[in-house]
């Protein structure tokens, strides 16, 4: 691809992304889009996230050319690939260098970003036989390529099937100096205290519900912790709103609790403003905000379940 045609196909994508994000904050499908797509692709940054939304919202698993002959599939004749950063790191070359990056002479440090193309997955099929001689390196042969499987979503559990979810948030929260607790049916179905770090969620709530509200409420926590008082006054209830209800719906889609059914419409109502701009900045700062306070949340419950699930180190009396 030449030098010009890339720098369009570049500018083109960020120009995409940008109408993307401004359509995010005035239509109701918008929200629905863009949360389910970020769940899909949390591992990524969420300016590559915007990325891939913008040229392909349809991508469910990305992989470099390469990366998909390893899982035994070739990207199909005519496909075009989809722009992202790629972080460049390097050690230093002399000591005047490691000063100045602050490393130690052996140490990478991050020394820019480049761009590199991925493919979805509906741009590639199986490779056959015919395809292997093209192949060197990791290629796979046919028979190999058929038991190839790739991750598949985690089956999402109606009801009461998140008790370990709620569980493991509970413990993740108390763990980051939150008091868990819960109150009577017929109050709200959850609060969070800024000045007690006290979150609450309502009895008699299903497992599924009340995992969602205490992340939810968490959420909140974290928000506060993240912004000065100053900020979160400029966000108002609103803001704070969307932001706690985009991270929960987040945060528990990855762990495998599907709310887009209470979410969304939570969102939709909550998300608004008077005028395009007024929108785009909105817009653009909550969803950075959703994106960290998940992202830290989702790190924490996870590193919880992982100690949960560690097999015990303690020796057996014989």
């Amino acid at each position: 691809m030449s030098t010009n045609k890339y720098q369009k196909r570049k500018k083109k994508a960020r120009e995409k992304m940008n109408r993307q994000i401004m359509e995010i904050g005035g239509d109701e499908e918008a929200w629905e889009n863009w949360m389910e797509f970020r769940s899909r692709f949390h591992q990524y940054s969420l300016a590559n996230a915007s990325l891939i939304f913008a040229q392909d919202s349809d991508a469910r698993l990305v992989m470099g050319y390469k990366q998909w002959i390893e899982q035994g599939r070739q990207v199909e004749e005519g496909e075009n690939g989809i722009l992202i950063w790629v972080p460049y790191f390097k050690t230093p070359d002399d000591e005047e260098e490691a000063e100045k990056q602050d490393v130690e002479m052996d140490e990478e440090y991050l020394a820019g970003f480049g761009t590199a193309f991925v493919f979805a997955w509906h741009q590639t099929a199986p490779i056959t036989e015919e395809d292997l001689h093209k192949y060197d390196g990791n290629a796979v042969t046919a028979e190999e390529a058929g038991t190839k499987t790739l991750p598949e979503p985690i089956p999402l559990l109606e009801g009461d099937g998140h008790k370990d979810l709620l569980r493991d948030v509970r413990r993740y929260a108390e763990q980051e100096g939150y008091e868990v607790q819960t109150y009577p049916e017929g109050a709200a179905k959850g609060r969070f205290e800024p000045r007690t770090n006290r979150i609450w969620y309502r009895e008699g709530m299903s497992a599924n519900q009340a995992a969602k509200t205490t992340v939810h409420e968490l959420a909140h926590g974290k928000t506060y912790e993240q912004f000065g008082e100053e900020e979160i006054q400029d966000l108002g209830r609103e803001g704070m709103e969307i932001i706690a209800e985009g991270a929960a719906y987040m945060t528990c889609y990855i762990l495998g609790l599907d709310t887009s059914e209470y979410s969304f419409p939570y969102l939709r109502h909550h998300a608004s403003g008077d005028s395009e701009d007024e929108i785009r900045e909105s817009v653009e700062d909550h969803l950075r905000a959703i994106d960290d306070v998940a992202t830290e949340i989702r790190s924490g419950v996870s590193e919880v379940r992982e100690q949960s699930e560690a097999p015990s180190t303690e020796a057996v009396p014989a």
